[in-house]
This record gives structure tokens, sequence and C-alpha cells, in this order.
């Protein structure tokens, strides 16, 4: 599934889900909400990478992390559930 398509799935999605939320559907809203914040922030998470100094910087989305900061795929994800810092001593955390 290419972007386009995945957005136009979202979409759909939203648009099920204030339905179901008109006809007075339990966790219908927050579906909603859910669905439109990924539509809104067409750039991905929001990751701060906090070095060993104290500077924070903020990039969108994993890729941009793994190229910026040359880490692996499977590697940030782990730290970042986990929060402990990388072999250079940077941290990761969702913005």
């Amino acid at each position: 599934m290419d972007q386009r398509e995945e957005k136009a799935a979202r979409r759909k999605l939203l648009l099920y889900h204030l339905y179901m939320e008109d006809e007075g559907f339990p966790g219908a809203a927050e579906m909603v909400r859910k669905i439109g914040k990924q539509i809104k922030d067409p750039k991905g998470t929001k990751i701060e990478v906090i070095y060993p100094d104290g500077n924070i910087i903020t990039y969108y989305g994993l890729p941009t992390v793994q190229k910026r900061c040359r880490i692996g795929s499977n590697t940030l994800p782990k730290l970042l559930h986990s929060g402990e810092p990388d072999r250079k001593g940077r941290r990761y955390r969702y913005a």
C-alpha cells in the first residue's frame, strides 16, 4: 500500500467513525481523534533526540532519526521503548 492509498483508507475510516460517533457508539469519538491526528500530521511522529551535552533536537518520523543519527532500524524502537542511551550517549523519546 503506497502513501496515497493509505491516506484514502484513513479518510474512509475517519468518515466511518464520524458516522459511528453520531449514532452514539462508545469509543468512536476516541478513534476519530486518533485518525484525525494521523491525517493532519503528514511528516510522521515527533521524536526528540537528547544529546549528552543537554541539547535536544526534534525530528519527524523514524526514518529521519535513523538517517541523521546513523542508528539501525531495529535499535531505534528498542531505545524509544526502554529509554536507555545508545552507544554515543544519546537518548530518544516521543515528543
